[in-house]
């Protein structure tokens, strides 16, 4: 366990080769943890700008880091000599996520002001491409911050979100990441027949309703999973974009499933793909079979006080890390 001084995490992710993990905090740390040995290998604090958000970058000991609100820059940090090494810049608005490639130094930069932003960390300051996802569905315009993903072999990456209007639901769509000036190869819509297809009334009903937190494609690059701030995660076919199965964590003490931001916005594939583990409002991790999403999920008690806000898993190690102010690992079991 390793203890922050409260405040909330902003970024989990481990780099491509498996062992390190990126955690930061609101109040402007980043560690670099082991996550093989569960110790801290760098700290760094941010105190001038803040952290908004945080991703691990390309190369070992650096992160990609957005300045808290009201900044709105993403800056390229080296842990190892404490030094930016390049600043992006090219929202109106705070940033609030971050998706990095597997293969590359490329990165998506996810803001409040609705733009999906792509960079090279190669190139200083110039964009790469800004996505308009679903430009041409005027009816549809209002919708919340974006999210992003590339796939395992970095060959496809997926963009898309949450419609913040009465209907509910969201929209996603899926580019060559070879030829994405083209335009997407494929859109899903995922709306609310779509997901009470797959869920129960209610959690149907909170997953309309609640904005997409992160996007994830399966390590078989098969399924997309979907994570949603109500705590229900829904899992997609990434071929077809049907929606195959919807995971819901339960909300927390004292809270109504109204609150569209009660329950944790935590979920992911576990190591190897074969499991679906997400966090819930409880402080519990849970896991579930993708393969028979109506068996009953596994309960692992016991790591949090308080909500779990993220989930990362190692992409070489049965590794898990888990946060809501403090950070955890757990050993994956096959």
């Amino acid at each position: 366990m390793f203890r922050s001084a409260g405040a909330p995490c902003v970024g989990l992710g481990f780099h491509g080769g498996g062992r390190w993990c990126v955690a930061a905090t609101g109040d402007g740390v980043v560690r670099i943890l082991d996550g093989l040995r569960g110790t801290v290998r760098k700290e760094v604090r941010c105190a001038a700008r803040g952290v908004g958000a945080a991703c691990p970058g390309h190369a070992e000991l650096c992160a990609v880091v957005a300045d808290a609100a009201p900044g709105t820059a993403v800056r390229y940090l080296s842990l190892y000599d404490n030094k930016y090494l390049r600043s992006f810049e090219g929202h109106a608005a705070p940033v609030c996520g971050l998706a990095p490639s597997p293969a590359a130094d490329a990165f998506f930069s996810l803001g409040e002001d609705g733009r999906c932003v792509l960079w090279d960390a190669a190139q200083r300051r110039a964009a790469v491409s800004s996505l308009d996802v679903f430009a041409a569905d005027a009816s549809r315009r209002p919708r919340h911050a974006p999210v992003a993903a590339f796939a395992r072999d970095a060959l496809v990456f997926a963009a898309g979100a949450a419609f913040a209007d009465a209907r509910g639901g969201g929209a996603l769509a899926l580019y060559d990441a070879r030829h994405y000036r083209a335009g997407p190869f494929a859109t899903f819509n995922v709306d609310r027949g779509a997901l009470a297809a797959v869920a129960a009334p209610e959690a149907a009903a909170r997953a309309a309703r609640g904005r997409w937190a992160r996007l994830e494609f399966a390590p078989d690059g098969e399924t997309l999973l979907i994570s949603g701030d109500a705590g229900v995660h829904v899992l997609l076919d990434a071929f077809e974009g049907d929606a195959l199965a919807a995971f819901a964590a339960p909300l927390g003490a004292g809270q109504a499933a109204g609150d569209e931001r009660a329950a944790a916005a935590a979920a992911a594939f576990a190591p190897g793909g074969g499991a679906v583990l997400a966090g819930g409002g409880d402080g519990v991790l849970r896991v579930w079979d993708p393969s028979a999403p109506r068996r009953p999920c596994a309960a692992l008690p016991g790591g949090h006080a308080g909500p779990v806000s993220r989930v990362a898993c190692s992409p070489r190690f049965g590794v898990v890390a888990t946060a809501c102010a403090n950070a955890a690992f757990w050993i994956a079991d096959a």
